[in-house]
């Protein structure tokens, strides 16, 4: 039922039909069935609403007949994690490291409620996850990326900021660990940082193009590119790249090995130009006649 003020300053109800919880939309039964939202006070039930819960049955049977701690493990899609990198180069003279990256866990609550951590492992690596319910389907990149898991244990908050250990691997797979407690707020982010690992950057002009007989003149510009080698395993993730301190271009990195190049472009160079003519010098006939 809706509550509606009637000209006499008097409130009455009228039934209706709840068409979306989130948005209070409903439609008024006595109006044509007419749509539209209201505020969470005007909404009356006839008897108690129905509410989410999630109801485990299972049966537990002891192997030696004595009390021992026992464990429920289920995954939570309302929980993800991804990792962000700001990569920072500067030139001879400008800074006394030259090279600068700083790697932070962007840990995502998609809940309708605030989440309590008491400490949580986050998995870096090819971590591939399917979830029971094929028709559930999810429109932020941080559930598109089967490469990060997470973890927790549910526990009281904390006043002091948590930290992330060093990677640890686990059978193909990377372990962040998180020590201390913390609290995701529904539909936040909580941003921690991960890791500042030694890395080497060179920077060059790359050209790469597929050779074509019929086209024979091309021109075209250079790439900005990097190769970048670092001491430490990188978790896949969107790069921020500043050069001097200025902001230069955008990309997103696989994950890398340890002490692995890895090669990147962030756009055209306009100064490198280059132009290619093709000259054929011979011809098979026997191979144009097939």
């Amino acid at each position: 039922y809706i509550r509606q003020s009637t000209t006499d300053q008097s409130i009455t109800t009228v039934p209706a039909i709840m068409i979306d919880e989130k948005r209070n939309l409903v439609q008024d039964l006595t109006l044509n069935s007419r749509y539209y939202t209201v505020t969470n006070d005007r909404i009356e039930y006839g008897k108690m609403p129905p509410t989410d819960k999630y109801i485990v049955s299972f049966t537990y049977v002891s192997l030696n007949n004595t009390d021992g701690q026992f464990y429920i493990s289920y995954l939570r899609s309302n929980l993800n994690w991804k990792t962000r990198y700001n990569l920072m180069l500067y030139n001879d003279g400008e800074k006394q490291q030259k090279t600068v990256l700083i790697g932070y866990a962007d840990i995502r609550n998609n809940g309708v409620d605030s989440v309590v951590i008491e400490s949580a492992e986050l998995f870096g690596g090819d971590v591939n996850i399917r979830l029971n319910s094929p028709q559930q389907q999810y429109s932020t990149e941080y559930n598109r990326n089967p490469a990060a898991s997470l973890t927790v244990n549910l526990a009281a908050a904390s006043t002091f900021a948590p930290s992330i250990s060093s990677a640890e691997e686990l059978a193909g797979v990377y372990v962040f660990n998180i020590d201390k407690p913390f609290t995701i707020e529904s539909k936040t982010n909580y941003v921690l940082p991960m890791l500042q690992p030694i890395v080497q950057v060179e920077r060059y002009a790359s050209i790469s193009k597929a050779f074509d007989k019929f086209n024979t003149r091309t021109r075209g510009k250079a790439q900005r590119s990097y190769r970048l080698r670092s001491n430490q395993f990188l978790a896949k993730g969107s790069v921020i790249l500043r050069e001097s301190d200025r902001l230069v271009g955008e990309s997103t990195w696989p994950d890398i090995a340890a002490n692995d190049s890895y090669e990147f472009s962030i756009g055209t160079d306009p100064d490198i130009v280059y132009k290619e003519n093709v000259t054929l010098l011979s011809t098979d006939k026997a191979m144009e006649q097939r």
